[in-house]
């Protein structure tokens, strides 16, 4: 099949790289990819790396950028791709100019990758949604969700979980020493810890805090951030991080690493991945560490609990809660039993439901359907 995919994004963060792996997976899987990308974004940087040829495409002004939709639909046309994936939300005002106004037989494809947090029932936000071809939601959460506060069409709303390298993280090549020793972290202590970017709505104060609360009831556990700020942001979070730490006595246990492209060394270096996020709409990181064996601590929001299906394969704590988080690490720390078999368990679930060549395959349907039916 042929596939267009389109990011207007300057950052690079989940969404991005989320949507750029899906593009390489699907080209290796033997489908003729087109990539439009933000010219000298990292998206754009990353697709001429692989092979994947992008085309610039300069947004100016998402809501009223004619003139891009007017190209995008041209240059789609002349090569005779009929389907576009993309993965900000956003860039749907762009792919729908170009399918209403240029080119009628286009079907768009919203990957979804955020929760919605309000509704998105006003009259040009229907208009755009209905002239999507699919709606692919990453869970049942999420999809129920677009059911109730958009008014996307229900037939159009598909699932499909997002897809890891699932042996990348299950097959460890060096162990928790070597790992830690190229991370530069102290080797005989317990480690919790996180990989993403870092943001207030991560939720990384909150880890903080609760190694903060344990510290008084002389349980000593460090805990590795694996990240960088958000891109663009002025809110200097990494800094208060290291106040608050400094604040709490706890900074000897807190350790900051940049953004890797190799996080299974981070996961590898973990004794617990906690998944801190006040409203986390899949959390690949999540999947990541489960494949990786760990135990994994995650907010009871978003897409976490279906992914830990609600406290089976890891435990459960309200988002924004440091208390309940400390008790969850105390338990996770005490109970070496319990860590293991959380870890088989989320080890099993994570090859078995995750695996990227699982998200092909039902991507591949949802589009070989809308083909077909048109």
């Amino acid at each position: 099949m042929k596939i267009a995919f389109f990011c207007s994004s300057e950052a690079w963060g989940g969404l991005e790289m989320n949507l750029y792996r899906l593009a390489v997976r699907l080209k290796a899987r033997g489908h003729e990819i087109k990539v439009f990308a933000f010219p000298g974004s990292s998206f754009f940087q990353q697709a001429q790396k692989s092979g994947l040829s992008p085309v610039a495409l300069r947004v100016k002004r998402h809501y009223t950028d004619f003139r891009s939709a007017a190209r995008l639909a041209r240059l789609l046309k002349q090569e005779e791709y009929k389907v576009l994936l993309f993965s900000i939300a956003k860039d749907n005002y762009i792919a729908g100019w170009a399918k209403i106004f240029f080119y009628r037989q286009l079907h768009i494809i919203y990957i979804q990758q955020m929760i919605l947090g309000i509704p998105k029932k006003s009259l040009i936000q229907t208009f755009l949604y209905r002239n999507l071809s699919a709606w692919v939601s990453p869970s049942h959460v999420l999809a129920t969700q677009v059911t109730q506060q958009t008014h996307m069409p229900v037939d159009r709303i598909h699932i499909v979980p997002l897809g890891i390298e699932t042996e990348t993280f299950s097959n460890h090549t060096i162990g928790k020493a070597e790992a830690r020793r190229r991370l530069e972290l102290p080797k005989n202590v317990f480690m919790a810890g996180t990989v993403g970017r870092l943001d207030p709505s991560k939720g990384q104060d909150v880890l903080i805090k609760a190694i903060g609360l344990l510290k008084q009831k002389n349980i000593k556990i460090h805990a590795l951030f694996v990240g960088k700020e958000t891109f663009g942001d002025t809110r200097k979070y990494p800094q208060s991080l290291k106040e608050l730490s400094i604040q709490l006595q706890v900074e000897t246990q807190i350790h900051f690493r940049d953004f890797t492209s190799e996080p299974a060394l981070a996961f590898t270096a973990l004794d617990v991945f906690v998944m801190s996020s006040h409203a986390e709409a899949f959390g690949m990181v999540t999947v990541e560490a489960m494949a990786s064996g760990l135990p994994v601590i995650g907010t009871q929001t978003g897409g976490t609990p279906e992914i830990l299906e609600e406290g089976n394969l890891g435990l459960l704590f309200p988002p924004n809660d440091h208390k309940n988080l400390a008790e969850a690490l105390e338990k996770i720390y005490l109970d070496a039993d319990l860590r293991k078999t959380l870890g088989v368990k989320a080890r099993q679930s994570a090859i078995q439901k995750y695996s990227y060549q699982a998200q092909c395959t039902l991507l591949e349907n949802v589009i070989s359907k809308i083909l077909q039916e048109n």
